[in-house]
């Protein structure tokens, strides 16, 4: 996914939008992500639209239940890359961050298999 700090809503800062590659799953809809951070406190999640193109509207977007049980993963003084899997059939995914206040490291980048 392709980084774009420029999309934010106030609070979350959103990736551009990229293929959930919905038609090619149709069995599993398994998805495995990378993120890369460094020093970072904040939150991030990982989102669905079902829209035939990927809308800019935030609303038209919804938080996808990661497999550790949760729509959200909190991470404090972060400095590595973790991995995590998700089932989603949306048509569009993208990565969203929340950094915390007086967060000083970086939520650098999220790489995505589907």
């Amino acid at each position: 996914m392709e980084w774009n700090p420029g999309t934010n809503d106030g609070t979350w800062y959103y990736s551009n939008a990229v293929s959930g590659a919905s038609e090619r799953n149709l069995t599993s809809s398994n998805h495995t992500i990378a993120v890369y951070t460094s020093s970072f406190d904040g939150k991030f999640k990982m989102q669905g639209c079902l829209a035939d193109t990927a809308s800019t509207v935030n609303t038209d977007w919804f938080d996808i239940p990661l497999t550790t049980g949760t729509t959200e993963v909190t991470l404090t003084n972060s400095d590595s890359l973790a991995p995590y899997r998700f089932i989603s059939q949306a048509r569009w995914i993208r990565s969203a961050y929340d950094p915390d206040a007086g967060n000083a490291g970086t939520f650098t980048k999220v790489l995505m298999r589907n």
